[in-house]
């Protein structure tokens, strides 16, 4: 039940291509909330669609501190003080080899679904020093700006062409 003055409550569907959709979240209970603490985000942390999307993950952003996830989201909080990259697991677990890694055990015959305990198997493979995974999600982050830019670009592209084809087809303009 959606409750207005709520929790924000993300749902696997809500994680997908690396975002985490705000835009259609749910609110829940600030008594159901404060009943699951342990999965209350601080932002900053990653999180797996174990069914929905299921293997698409994303970064928690900061404005998104005090929600909570349902139990279709796996939450991974990486230990600070290790030499780990948030962005480089990230990624990793949105490429080929980290979907395969988390779809290989993944059970369900009408819709896939990911088992909580496997996430807990999972081996990512980074890079030992901090900097090279810095450098690599660097290069990422700028590719995935340069796609949305493009996206963006070839949307209102589209845009106009609608409009030219309304004046044309309409006769507002003629070509002689």
């Amino acid at each position: 039940e959606n409750v207005d003055s709520g929790v924000l409550f993300i749902r696997g569907g809500d994680i997908y291509a690396g975002k985490i959709s705000v835009e259609n979240l749910r609110k829940i209970s600030h008594s159901i909330s404060n009943s699951y603490k342990r999965t209350i985000l601080q932002g900053g942390e990653i999180l797996i669609s174990l069914v929905g999307y299921p293997g698409e993950a994303a970064i928690v952003p900061d404005s998104l501190a005090g929600a909570n996830i349902a139990r279709q989201a796996a939450l991974i909080r990486l230990n600070k003080d290790k030499a780990v990259s948030v962005e480089y697991v990230c990624f990793f677990l949105l490429s080929n080899m980290g979907k395969r890694l988390l779809l290989n055990e993944t059970f369900g015959s009408a819709q896939q679904v990911i088992n909580l305990k496997d996430i807990n198997k999972l081996v990512v493979v980074l890079p030992r020093e901090k900097n090279e995974q810095t450098a690599i999600t660097e290069i990422l982050s700028d590719m995935d700006a340069e796609i949305d830019m493009l996206e963006a670009k070839l949307a209102k592209s589209r845009q106009v062409k609608v409009g030219m084809m309304q004046e044309l087809l309409t006769g507002k303009v003629r070509l002689v």
